[in-house]
């Protein structure tokens, strides 16, 4: 059996997605959850939170308060590094852009706060068999099981 020549398939992922605010942070997000890494905390360090969509990317990406996180943190930064950072006063001096880092650090605490289901998601994302997918299932927001189909 052959595969039918009229099919089109396509494989790929197109960063217009990511042009909404919402869809780049979830994205950010979820990255940082699953599995961090310094390019992630960077590029979530370096925007500003945005109630509109509009206006998120921080000027000159917070470089200095970032830079001086990154010289505190011994070139490491982890989640254990974004609470102390969030443990401090909103207002101390970090830079330019401080203020912004902290907020974004503060952002993080409170969405991974709001995801109850993350350690069942992240063993389900990293042991799960290659020929299956996982689901969450629809029955609530915030689901109290995961399965796995074929």
């Amino acid at each position: 059996m052959g595969l039918d020549p009229g099919l089109r398939v396509e494989l790929g992922f197109s960063e217009g997605l990511l042009d909404s605010w919402a869809a780049r942070e979830a994205f950010l997000l979820f990255g940082l959850l699953i599995e961090p890494d310094p390019p992630t905390w960077r590029a979530w360090l370096g925007y500003q939170n945005s109630a509109t969509g509009r206006d998120f990317s921080a000027p000159k990406r917070s470089a200095a308060a970032y830079l001086r996180l990154l010289k505190d943190s011994n070139d490491a930064i982890t989640d254990t590094v974004v609470e102390a950072l969030a443990a401090e006063p909103r207002a101390k001096s970090r830079g330019a852009g401080g203020i912004a880092i902290w907020d974004r650090a503060a952002r993080f605490l409170a969405l991974r706060e709001n995801l109850a289901y993350l350690p069942r998601l992240r063993s389900v994302a990293f042991s799960r068999p290659a020929n299956r997918t996982a689901t969450v299932q629809p029955e609530s927001r915030f689901p109290s099981k995961l399965s796995t189909v074929t």
